[in-house]
């Protein structure tokens, strides 16, 4: 068994709660922030979302795309771009950016009110981190540049015109099976070259898995899903 450990993070979402929840339907239009090649704007393309963009700064070069509607990921920081979207989306990629305050300002400046930005990002007020400390996947030095709390993404709301309206625990075995490897010295990288059941029996791997659900039931899970909804236009 091969472990990819960046397809896990979108397979828990297969049936689409984030957009439900948002009141988001196919002719929204949705922004992705931080999406580098498109991965799952491409998959929302091929479910039949019709207007859809991202942003990248460090892609070479604009990306066009799209089965039926044509959708482009752009080369550019979130202050350089405009619009007016139904959604705002930043999965695992606000925690790599240097000034959170200014992004969710901008995020703000982008999104229509009443509507929401998607938010999921690691949380060190989690299990996976009082257990494994230096060795928790998710503290990913040095590219990840903040670890955020619940109390945290609280206050970076308050102060940027948005409230939480819910969170939703969505951590998976990544956080035990990176933290575990981290303890053997195995480095992500290299564990994409190896196969995980040489590391870990069937059996272990399924008791991460029921663990990871445990602790996401318990709110202790190592992830979450902030659906932040804009509540007034600020200043920038």
């Amino acid at each position: 068994m091969i472990f990819h450990f960046s397809d896990d993070y979108f397979e828990r979402n297969s049936d689409w709660d984030w957009f439900r929840k948002t009141g988001t339907h196919l002719n929204s239009n949705i922004l992705d922030i931080g999406c580098g090649t498109g991965k799952l704007l491409r998959h929302m393309d091929n479910q039949g979302f019709t207007k859809l963009s991202g942003l990248d700064p460090y892609i070479e070069e604009d990306i066009v795309f799209g089965i039926r509607n044509k959708h482009i990921i752009y080369k550019k920081f979130p202050e350089q771009h405009n619009g007016d979207f139904d959604l705002v989306m930043l999965h695992h990629s606000f925690e790599h950016m240097q000034d959170p305050i200014f992004i969710l300002k901008q995020i703000n400046r982008l999104l229509k009110i009443n509507h929401f930005a998607l938010l999921r990002v690691p949380l060190c007020d989690s299990y996976a981190w009082e257990k494994y400390g230096v060795n928790w996947v998710q503290l990913d030095a040095p590219r990840h540049l903040f670890l955020h709390t619940i109390k945290s993404i609280q206050i970076l709301s308050n102060l940027t015109g948005f409230e939480i309206s819910d969170i939703v625990y969505d951590s998976t075995s990544f956080q035990f099976i990176g933290s575990e490897m981290y303890l053997r010295n195995i480095s992500l990288e290299h564990s994409k070259k190896i196969q995980i059941n040489k590391i870990f029996s069937e059996k272990v791997i399924d008791t991460f898995k029921r663990d990871a659900e445990k602790l996401n039931l318990k709110n202790e899970g190592d992830q979450a899903c902030f659906y932040l909804k804009k509540i007034k236009s600020i200043n920038i």
